[in-house]
């Protein structure tokens, strides 16, 4: 189509479409509609035009079944484009009528009413035709809509909105209540966390609970199942109050309790404190939580220990730990609940071991803390562990050695005290006025480079000691020390140590040897003379065998002291019987056994000395007659060596010409069993060896 340049439109048909087959297959499917199809194709004239085609002839020459084909389709083209034009061209033209006719009947009708804007629009013809303003329209029914119902529908509406706002008004009321009291609710709230937090506690949110706070009771150096207990929510009440959480913990706060029980009597107990009140401050709450964790906890450390303890008598049953602190005396621990009496089993007997009690109650807590600060400071230094070593538990705490360790220090202390006041008592009542004793434990002193509560702790696990200096004659001195180690296994060591005799310092000159050498014999006489009758050992692995060792010197050092005395006594004897013409004396030795001393020539004559425990039987005499009277030092019934009864000196002599053996016996009372008149250890034993 040309342009448009006869047409006022700049409309145009849309282009018709090529009538060639596009693909080989719409050329297929064209030529099977034929009635012929390819029925008159054949090879010659393909062949043939193949030819006209390459000599030029091909381009007026096709196939008798497309021979014509392009005349056909231009003049279907050319029809088919007016036919498209003229149908384009018939419809704007009606559309166009109609508009106008529209405009026409619309500016007629509002020529009545507005005749001056309506002209306008107005057709001439129409104007002509009919004139302005010969067409109207009127209402043919009035409106039902009075002013009274007008004024009625007003009123309406405005009760109706003073209603919704009257309603509205209530709901802000209604809400800012709401919102007051969720605000003193909020506020009572966060205040109970605010002074928890200024306390010091970790407040933070739930890791599975974010809308939740929770409260950091326990510690970080705590077992994987306190840890996982450690951390309370904080769930705020219907009154605004913060409702603490601790179903963990087992509902009810519980505490340690030592008892010391002597002779299956309770005559020390720790000190519980009183139940919470309901309403008592969260802080307090929190603190309650945290000690009945902490005390649950040291339960369970005291267990785990307990069962690498069974060899040192500390027995563990369904519901405590005991102690078996010698024959009559138990050390029990126990997890109680605060407020349960049937966990106490009733008032104690006795109140006389209460501080005891308290204090080892006090201590196991004070080496619990010790231990998780030990924890964190070897998590801090060392390196990084996998995730398999991670998971390995923490060996046990040492909670219960170092109690072991101090109550079987004390209890070797005072072994040692009861011995020495006991053998000194006696050797006094015998007239040995020389013997006596001092022991001093080890000093504690405090380390400065450390807080104050890890020096004591410090100074509780370190060795302890103690130091006796027993004075039996003036020459004869010695010193025992007592070591207790707290490791691995609570254990003991001890030495004997002889010391120079009185008034020869320790260290000065060559005749006065160095304290506890027991080896090397000085050339002094009056050097001590257990260096060269009976030397200790190097060491002892018991008291007892210290106590036996000393329980042994003591006859040897009163036979060495009176073969002196005896030599000086038959020697002023001598002089005085060669003055009156008598020249008999006897040569005094002592036995081999080092307890008596004894006649050279005949060894019918002499004096005994043993010192017996509480267990020797009053007949212990030498029934055999060869003169020997317990050697080994013990008490002949298995007894304590720590408890002495007596010392017994026996003499040998002639009364009437006959042999007879009598003895003296002294206690530690200073009573003297004997018919026969005597006095004092030197006068009896002079009786003894002068008799004629």
């Amino acid at each position: 189509m040309a342009s448009g340049a006869g047409s006022p439109f700049s409309l145009r048909p849309m282009p018709a479409g090529d009538r060639k087959p596009k693909n080989l297959a719409e050329f297929i499917a064209r030529m099977n509609v034929h009635s012929d199809g390819f029925r008159n194709v054949r090879e010659d004239d393909l062949h043939k035009e193949i030819e006209a085609q390459k000599h030029g002839a091909g381009d007026s020459t096709n196939l008798d079944s497309t021979d014509g084909s392009d005349t056909e389709n231009d003049a279907e083209s050319s029809v088919d484009l007016r036919a498209a034009r003229d149908e384009i061209l018939r419809n704007i033209e009606i559309a166009h009528r109609n508009a106008m006719l529209t405009l026409d009947f619309v500016s007629l009708l509002l020529s009545k009413e507005t005749p001056v804007q309506a002209g306008m629009t107005l057709s001439p013809e129409l104007r002509e035709m009919v004139g302005i303003g010969t067409l109207g329209a009127t209402n043919l029914s009035a409106s039902n809509l009075t002013k009274a119902r007008v004024q009625e529908n007003k009123l309406v509406a405005t009760g109706r909105k003073l209603l919704d706002i009257n309603n509205t008004a209530d709901s802000i009321l209604s809400a800012a209540a709401r919102l007051q009291k969720e605000i003193s609710l909020e506020t009572k709230y966060w205040a109970e966390v605010l002074a928890v937090s200024d306390s010091g506690w970790s407040v933070s949110r739930l890791p599975q609970e974010p809308q939740t706070m929770g409260v950091k009771f326990g510690f970080s150096e705590s077992g994987a199942e306190f840890r996982a207990n450690s951390l309370a929510p904080m769930r705020r009440a219907d009154d605004g109050s913060v409702n603490l959480d601790t179903g963990g913990l087992g509902g009810d706060s519980k505490r340690l309790l030592v008892s010391i029980e002597k002779d299956g009597k309770v005559v020390g107990r720790s000190s519980l404190p009183e139940v919470l009140s309901e309403d008592a401050p969260l802080e307090s709450r929190v603190l309650e939580a945290r000690n009945s964790i902490f005390a649950q906890e040291l339960w369970h450390e005291i267990n785990r220990e307990g069962r690498t303890l069974l060899s040192y008598n500390v027995r563990l049953e369904s519901s405590a730990v005991t102690y078996g602190l010698d024959a009559n005396t138990n050390i029990v621990f126990k997890l109680v609940t605060l407020g349960d009496e049937a966990d106490l089993g009733g008032p104690p007997d006795s109140n006389s071991e209460d501080g005891n009690a308290e204090t080892i109650c006090t201590v196991l807590y004070l080496l619990l803390s010790y231990g998780h600060r030990q924890n964190g400071r070897k998590r801090s230094q060392q390196p990084l562990l996998s995730a398999a070593q991670g998971r390995q538990a923490h060996p046990p705490h040492y909670l219960l050695r170092p109690i072991l360790a101090y109550l079987h220090f004390e209890g070797l202390v005072q072994r040692c005290i009861r011995f020495l006041s006991d053998l000194t008592a006696i050797l006094q009542s015998a007239g040995i006025t020389t013997a006596a004793y001092t022991i001093s434990e080890s000093p504690v002193t405090l380390r400065s480079l450390l807080p104050a509560s890890e020096s004591l702790l410090a100074v509780l696990l370190d060795p302890l000691s103690f130091r006796a200096e027993l004075t039996i004659t003036p020459e004869a001195r010695l010193e025992i020390v007592g070591h207790t180690f707290t490791a691995q296994y609570v254990t003991g060591q001890f030495r004997v140590g002889l010391l120079p005799p009185a008034g020869i310092p320790s260290g000065q000159g060559g005749d006065a040897p160095a304290a506890g050498d027991g080896n090397t014999p000085p050339d002094n006489t009056t050097a001590n003379p257990l260096f060269r009758a009976f030397p200790p050992g190097d060491g002892y692995p018991s008291l007892d065998e210290v106590l036996i060792y000393v329980r042994q010197a003591i006859p040897r050092v009163l036979a060495d002291r009176y073969e002196g005395l005896a030599a000086e006594w038959t020697a002023a004897a001598a002089a005085a019987a060669e003055r009156g013409g008598q020249h008999e004396s006897p040569e005094w030795i002592v036995s081999i056994d080092g307890k008596a001393v004894r006649d050279h020539d005949t060894e019918d004559r002499g004096v005994r000395f043993e010192l017996y425990g509480t267990a020797a039987a009053d007949g212990d005499d030498d029934d055999d007659g060869d003169g020997n009277y317990g050697d080994d030092g013990s008490d002949g019934g298995g007894g304590d060596p720590s408890r002495l009864r007596e010392l017994r000196v026996t003499g040998d002599l002639f009364a009437d010409g006959k042999p007879a053996r009598r003895s003296w016996v002294w206690t530690a009372a200073g009573e003297e069993a004997e018919e026969a008149p005597g006095g004092r250890l030197d006068d009896v034993v002079r009786q003894v060896l002068l008799c004629p």
